[in-house]
């Protein structure tokens, strides 16, 4: 019976020291990693086995023990000792290895960053000896270098690192992993720090590509590709493409009702939209510089016959522009012709982002000589939003479709609403009756969302019933 329950206790005690080797495996990785860390095991080679275990594993336990009381100073006198140990005795293996992990990751838990960082770079030198350099068990090893290299602001080294761990993923995973899409968000991290914004773009659209593929184009880790893309496309002075991925990772994450990707999204969102109207608004104007009046009645002669030309006549002068008039009406005028030209060719995202800066200059003015380019601008950015509308629902996007409509319908109304106070004779007889029509249809399909929604909801409920 003694010998019974001896070996029913060794039994448990065998038990409770494989769980807790991997809850410290599960500890040691970063925000970034630890999402992965199954995955990659799960294929690597194994590192050579540990010898004598028995002291190990009782300091591994301590340790362990006072991480969970989050008596972190005590944990690092342990381990401390047992990397020590470890060097003593020539461990060059998942000993020693696992040491400077739980180590490094008990340093970080202190703030001791400066500390924990090189205990990773020697964990690779001895992990690339034991495993070669082309083995997949070295991606966690080389993503947390990667991460000190960018806390040292080493950006073109942290770069060159990414590059070897997507190339070890896309080797261990295939080309259409979503596992090598999370490496590509890294990637993407470093290229944007080290201002390689066409590199960034790059890897930013293949993470998306897989992810769409992999997941769907409405799910949450596509609103993070879309998320990215954005700003990187802002950075690349990409407007237009900014503007609309910023307001797809928007509606994902709204569709999906999650909260913390929504603040995200919408955090950056805000982001590009104030860095993108700052320079108009709240420079600094030089009463020096001439503003470029024959470039504005350029673009006007072009508007109907050349839409396209008349738009890079305004973007090569729009420095001058807003040099020589910052926050003034002439400016205002000139962004509401750039809407105008920009809309006529169907770029609708940037049309409307220079539209809002056009209005909120305008209405800041609020004078009577204003208001018939506010009716025009107001007028056409409601008009962007209907008709991006209507590619969302072609593309079953409904929600997009339901807050382009509901942006659309808020426009045609402010519009409407100047119509009324313009002076006289400004605005003509036609333009008021399109904006009317066009709040009408914007009322009509909101109220065609809504009916539709409600419809599917109850289907849903009397299925679960």
């Amino acid at each position: 019976m003694v010998d019974e329950k001896r070996a029913s206790n060794n039994g448990k005690i065998i038990v409770l020291i494989v769980f807790i080797v991997l809850v410290l495996v599960f500890l040691l990785q970063t925000n970034i990693t630890k999402n992965l860390t199954k995955e990659y095991s799960g294929k690597a080679e194994t590192k050579s086995p540990l010898p004598e275990a028995s002291d190990w594993e009782k300091n591994w336990s301590q340790a362990y023990e006072e991480i969970n009381k989050g008596d972190y100073a005590k944990a690092e006198d342990i381990m401390e000792a047992v990397v020590e140990q470890a060097k003593r005795k020539g461990f060059k293996d998942s000993r020693l290895a696992a040491g400077n992990d739980c180590l490094a990751f008990i340093y970080k838990k202190q703030g001791k960053f400066e500390e924990a960082w090189p205990l990773y770079e020697k964990n690779l030198a001895i992990d690339e000896a034991a495993l070669g350099k082309n083995n997949p068990g070295l991606i966690n090893n080389l993503k947390n270098v990667a991460l000190s290299k960018l806390s040292k602001k080493d950006y073109a080294k942290a770069t060159e690192i990414y590059l070897r761990v997507v190339a070890l993923c896309e080797k261990e995973y295939g080309a259409e992993s979503p596992k090598l899409a999370a490496e590509l968000r890294n990637l993407i991290r470093a290229y944007d720090l080290q201002g390689d914004y066409q590199k960034a773009k790059e890897a930013g659209e293949r993470a998306l590509a897989i992810d769409s593929k992999a997941y769907g184009t409405q799910d949450l880790v596509t609103a993070i590709d879309f998320n990215n893309l954005a700003l990187i496309d802002y950075r690349l002075n990409l407007i237009e493409d900014a503007f609309r991925s910023a307001a797809t990772a928007m509606s994902i994450a709204e569709n999906n009702k999650s909260a913390a990707v929504a603040k995200v999204v919408s955090l950056n969102y805000q982001y590009i939209t104030d860095s993108f109207e700052k320079p108009f608004l709240e420079g600094t104007r030089d009463a020096s510089a001439q503003f470029p009046e024959k470039a504005f009645e350029e673009a006007k002669s072009l508007k109907t016959s050349d839409p396209k030309k008349a738009a890079q006549v305004l973007i090569d002068n729009l420095a001058q522009a807003t040099k020589a008039g910052c926050g003034s009406e002439n400016l205002g005028k000139y962004l509401v012709r750039l809407n105008n030209v920009l809309f006529a060719q169907g770029q609708d995202y940037s049309a409307i982002a220079y539209g809002e800066v056009a209005q909120k200059i305008l209405s800041k003015l609020n004078t009577p000589n204003t208001i018939p380019s506010l009716v025009n601008v107001q007028s056409y950015i409601a008009m962007g939003y209907d008709r991006q509308a209507y590619k969302a629902l072609k593309e079953k996007n409904l929600e997009l479709y339901k807050d382009l409509t509901a942006k659309s319908k808020e426009n045609y109304v402010k519009a409407i609403s100047l119509v009324q106070k313009a002076p006289a004779g400004t605005i003509s007889s036609a333009w008021s009756k399109t904006i009317q029509d066009g709040l009408q249809h914007s009322q009509k399909r909101m109220k065609e969302y809504e009916n539709a929604y409600r419809v599917a909801k109850e289907n849903i409920e009397a299925s679960v019933n």
